[in-house]
């Protein structure tokens, strides 16, 4: 997107949400505090159980899955890459969004302005996997 937004709206799944006090102060997961401090961004959680307040972010990945993925097959992963750019850029940016009736690249166009800058060094994740092991004793 060529940089990053000052603040990100997650749904109270645990991979972002850890928990909520009395008071009703979130608790982020950590790995994710750590990703966006990189990128200077914060984090805000929905309300619970009010579907409104995050709005229609799951649409995309529908049409997404339909219009691209639906009778298509990929080599390997570079070719998928490859061929999702181009769906990308000829049939899904240029379209007028049915919601909003604006261009897809336009609209990003009005955005691009309010991106913070991207820090120099890329954030490096390191993918971590708890395993607990009981200990078995064999007669």
């Amino acid at each position: 997107m060529g940089g990053a937004v000052e603040e990100i709206l997650y749904d109270r799944m645990k991979t972002a949400v850890i928990g909520e006090d009395e008071a009703g102060v979130v608790t982020y997961n950590a790995a994710l505090v750590a990703l966006l401090n990189h990128y200077g961004t914060v984090p805000r959680a929905c309300q619970p159980y009010r579907a409104r307040t995050k709005g229609k972010v799951e649409r995309p990945f529908r049409y997404i899955r339909q219009d691209f993925f639906l009778a298509r097959t990929f080599r390997n992963m570079d070719d998928l890459n490859a061929q999702f750019d181009a769906w990308r850029t000829g049939v899904a940016n240029p379209r007028v969004h049915a919601t909003t009736r604006q261009v897809v690249d336009e609209a990003f166009a009005g955005e691009v302005a309010h991106l913070k800058p991207l820090p120099a060094v890329p954030y490096s994740a390191v993918l971590t996997v708890e395993r607990r092991v009981s200990m078995s004793v064999q007669n």
